[in-house]
């Protein structure tokens, strides 16, 4: 997991992606901490899951990121490849 940390924020490009295997703390430890470490105003922090892991998920990153020491937002939005996204998205 540490490895994994270090990756995402001594990676000099401007997206860094990362597959990672079940079991591996993606969801409770990852990507709070990545999100935590890399976000900012000017930069998103996504993260992609299936339907079936959207609601432990969002919950996990809630829990950890919209603490009183955090507060940072955690939204949800839907996508299919045919989901037309316009500015109004931005404004979000």
């Amino acid at each position: 997991q540490v490895d994994i940390i270090r990756a995402f924020t001594e990676s000099s490009s401007e997206a860094c992606v990362h597959q990672m295997l079940m079991g591996g703390g993606k969801t409770c430890i990852i990507a709070p901490l990545a999100a935590a470490l890399l976000s900012n105003p000017k930069r998103l922090f996504v993260a992609l899951c299936p339907v079936s892991l959207l609601a432990f998920s969002r919950q996990q990153l809630r829990a950890k990121l919209g603490s009183p020491a955090l507060g940072l937002p955690v939204l949800t939005f839907g996508f299919t490849r045919s989901t037309v996204v316009g500015p109004e998205l931005l404004e979000r």
